[in-house]
């Protein structure tokens, strides 16, 4: 499951740096959850996500000379997603959030998590286990 998650986690960053919500919207469930610390209640759903999603790239895209977005590949290293991949989303160069993924039983992305607590539970690494 960690390939497929890191996959997905590669894809998602190609995404943001494309500035093009659409290239994730293969990956995800029909009933996938969009959850996060800056965001008021959860979107459910695949056309609220990725319309969500969409807009957001487009507004990033706006502002991408004032906010340099950029990711680092990591593991949780404590809490209940130990060993489980993810990305740092850094703004500026300042470490904001980051992002967990659960997968549903056909291996679409079924939860986006966006948190922005604590660091110090993951590990950066330059490459996922599974681009080696």
């Amino acid at each position: 499951m960690h390939k497929k998650l890191e996959k997905y986690f590669l894809i998602f960053q190609d995404a943001n740096e494309k500035f093009d919500g659409n290239l994730i919207k293969d990956y995800l469930a029909h009933d996938v959850i969009y959850t996060s610390q800056h965001v008021l209640e959860d979107l459910v759903g695949k056309k609220k996500v990725l319309h969500y999603l969409v807009a957001r790239y487009k507004y990033f895209e706006l502002h991408k000379d004032n906010q340099k977005r950029t990711f680092e590949k990591a593991y949780a290293t404590g809490g209940s997603q130990i060993n489980e991949p993810c990305l740092i989303l850094k703004v500026n160069n300042k470490k904001e959030a980051y992002i967990f993924f659960e997968l549903n039983d056909n291996d679409q992305i079924q939860k986006i998590i966006t948190l922005s607590i604590p660091f110090h539970s993951l590990k950066s690494v330059k490459r996922f286990r599974s681009e080696k």
